[in-house]
């Protein structure tokens, strides 16, 4: 009886085995060998009847899912070849490197029997969303809705979910409709977490930053989202909604932390989350250009590692907009962001190209990009940002000196008169004399204005 009880132990101490391991290469730092052992382990996992085999799920990070120091098996999500395809796949997305070998397991789990059971279905395609195969994952979405009152709800849900985190970035409008109808759906507080900080992500990127910040207040998910499953993506959303009105500090930090909380779980690939590049934007508005520097080259290095032009695009918007080389990385940014559909993140960048050329006198070529930054943008908020800024370049006497522009880019960023003049070597009330020229040739009553508005990066 002795050995009959170790046999079925075995699948658990094997496990266990692997996540020991995992522990100990990670704190050494040895990140790749720790993921050549879980991707072993899994493999073992699989050769052992489907009844026995445990839950590998908590030995990677998966937003929405179990997180990895969790141990306990889940009922409903027994080890199928479904499963163990689509948790390898996520341990190549996190580790930042195999981004082929992640697309072809995902796609692997999803051809696999199982692949309808709620965990191979969520971790494959939010596999493939992090591969730049999001349309893939939108297929798989849609037709899982539509299958006619699916016996599982929470696979219904999840389906949704994943289907407007697929659309957010090239289908915005039809995401937002997602987003929105599960906000507003009762009794599902599964991955409540993820919901908020997706939805108050997509609002941020469609200029609604107010709605995105009481979203994320009213909730009731704590102020600094302790115990939250997904606390990483809420952090990136909160951070994003701060740097988006103005206030770079707050913004800073929360992206800092955001990035702990993702390098505790061992996620160094900015397509999961791209903390660095953000970071190093609020880290320059507030005059830490040397930190800013580090964090947008270091997420450069990174996404190109990765490769898919979306990641490649916003890291090079950021560097660009720190390291002074703006022009040419705009330009390579907003090629890689078209390619990738990746919507708001182009429509940014093209408004920052074209002031930027314009402010440096290349008007004509400046006005086309801003024409095509217009034409582009959904209705809304940031087609009207391209129209107004479009209308101003052309005139004649709108563009900011740039003693006024480097007071425009703290004041916009959130720091006070005192700080901007201490910070360029100014009284405080020529500061106050510039800010007076900046909203007039802007158009714009004060600071809240200044933030909703384009002007040309330094």
């Amino acid at each position: 009886m002795q050995g009959t009880g170790d046999a079925r132990n075995e699948p658990r101490r094997a496990l266990d085995a692997v996540r020991l391991a995992r522990a100990d290469l990670t704190e050494q730092g040895r990140w790749r060998e720790a993921d050549e052992v879980v991707l072993r382990g899994i493999d073992h996992l699989l050769g052992l009847p489907e009844e026995e085999a445990p839950d590998p799920s908590g030995l990677v990070h998966i937003a929405g899912g179990p997180r990895p120091e969790d141990t306990d098996r889940r009922a409903d999500q027994p080890l199928s070849p479904s499963l163990g395809a689509a948790v390898q796949a996520m341990v190549f997305v996190n580790r930042g490197h195999g981004r082929e070998a992640a697309a072809e397991r995902a796609r692997r789990a999803l051809a696999e029997p199982g692949a309808g059971e709620l965990g191979p279905f969520w971790i494959s395609n939010l596999a493939l969303v992090y591969c730049g195969e999001a349309g893939q994952a939108l297929e798989s979405c849609e037709r899982t809705l539509a299958v006619e009152g699916p016996s599982n709800p929470r696979l219904r849900h999840a389906a949704e979910l994943l289907a407007a985190r697929a659309e957010a970035a090239g289908g915005p409008e039809s995401a937002h409709r997602r987003f929105q109808g599960l906000l507003d759906e009762e009794g599902h507080p599964w991955r409540t977490g993820l919901v908020v900080a997706w939805t108050a992500a997509a609002l941020v990127d469609r200029g609604e930053a107010d709605r995105a910040g009481d979203l994320l207040e009213g909730r009731d998910l704590g102020a600094t989202f302790a115990g939250q499953r997904d606390r990483a993506e809420l952090l990136h959303a909160r951070a994003g909604q701060h740097l988006a009105v103005g206030r770079a500090a707050q913004a800073y930090e929360d992206f800092v932390e955001c990035g702990r909380e993702l390098a505790r779980v061992e996620v160094v690939n900015p397509a999961v989350l791209p903390w660095r590049s953000q970071a190093a934007l609020s880290a320059a508005a507030i005059g830490r250009r040397n930190v800013a520097l580090a964090l947008a080259q270091k997420e450069l290095v990174d996404a190109r590692r990765w490769g898919t032009p979306a990641a490649v695009g916003i890291a090079l918007r950021a560097a660009a907009l720190v390291s002074g080389d703006v022009v040419r990385q705009l330009t390579e940014a907003a090629e890689l962001l078209e390619r990738a559909g990746v919507t708001f993140e182009l429509v940014r960048t093209r408004c920052d190209l074209g002031a930027k050329l314009c402010h440096d006198g290349q008007r004509s070529r400046g006005l086309e990009v801003l024409a095509a930054a217009r034409d582009h943008a959904p209705a809304g908020v940031w087609r009207n940002r391209a129209e107004e800024a479009l209308r101003r370049f052309a005139g004649e006497e709108s563009d900011l000196s740039d003693q006024e522009l480097r007071v425009a880019h703290l004041a916009r960023a959130g720091v006070g008169n005192r700080d901007i003049a201490r910070g360029l070597h100014l009284v405080v009330r020529t500061v106050e004399f510039h800010l007076s020229n900046i909203y007039r040739k802007l158009g714009v009553s004060g600071r809240t204005g200044l933030s909703r508005t384009v002007i040309p990066p330094l």
